[in-house]
């Protein structure tokens, strides 16, 4: 969940964004809360977003304001509006832990259950995307939520379709541990910065993670489809070799 604690990542330059990922995202937002601790942490909850966001997930009318003195306890009635169980949101619980807030707290104003609402989980599995076989070489959390938001859009466009009727089906390599079969290049979608060394072995997306726009991108050029998002530039990193 997208709250108090996480959105301190607004703090850090884009590089140090990348490394959490890599590091281990939950216990990274946990201690940077202590590192930088906000005085007032307002949660803006009239309008929020369930499913797979922050690209293809859905917006949900809620119509209310959390806000506090203890990130923690401000996350958890968030997290109870939208009937998750805070304890079981890993940055949250870390972050209790380490002493950033607590998880309970008195609720003045509307109480949570008059307001609350369940929300949908961003939650998914790739067995879903049907021809796409997808090789995990222990990639971070960034390049799996990248991908992930590519597939989707393909799949909603009809473009996923596409591609395993033409090519007999799409393999995707993510995490510095995948390793491309040569002899399937024309198939292959080799992700991520980590897989550089990779890249003449299929379609290489660039990044650290690349955007889910340029996975579905790089996918419509295998297809020998025009690109809505990319450059150029970008696109000639992408080209078979």
């Amino acid at each position: 969940v997208t709250l108090g604690l996480k959105n301190m990542k607004g703090v850090i330059p884009e590089s140090e964004k990348k490394r959490f990922h890599l590091i281990g995202l939950e216990q990274a937002i946990a201690e940077l809360n202590l590192v930088v601790q906000p005085s007032l942490t307002v949660v803006d909850g009239v309008i929020g977003q369930e499913g797979f966001g922050p690209i293809a997930g859905t917006p949900v009318k809620v119509g209310v304001l959390v806000v506090g003195r203890n990130p923690v306890a401000v996350d958890s009635v968030a997290c109870r509006v939208m009937g998750f169980k805070p304890e079981k949101i890993k940055h949250i619980a870390k972050a209790a832990e380490i002493g950033v807030g607590t998880l309970e707290t008195e609720v003045v104003g509307v109480p949570v259950k008059e307001v609350c609402r369940k929300f949908k989980n961003p939650e998914f599995k790739f067995e879903e995307f049907k021809g796409v076989k997808i090789h995990l070489g222990s990639p971070c959390s960034g390049c799996l939520g990248a991908v992930a938001i590519g597939l989707l859009r393909l799949k909603r466009e009809g473009e996923l379709e596409e591609v395993v009727k033409r090519l007999g089906g799409l393999n995707v390599y993510l995490g510095p541990h995948a390793r491309p079969k040569p002899q399937e290049k024309h198939k292959n979608l080799v992700v991520g910065n980590c897989l550089r060394k990779h890249a003449n072995e299929g379609f290489y997306v660039p990044g650290c993670p690349p955007i889910g726009f340029a996975i579905r991108d790089v996918v419509r050029l295998m297809l020998g489809l025009k690109p809505l998002v990319l450059s150029e530039r970008d696109l000639v990193q992408a080209q078979q070799h």
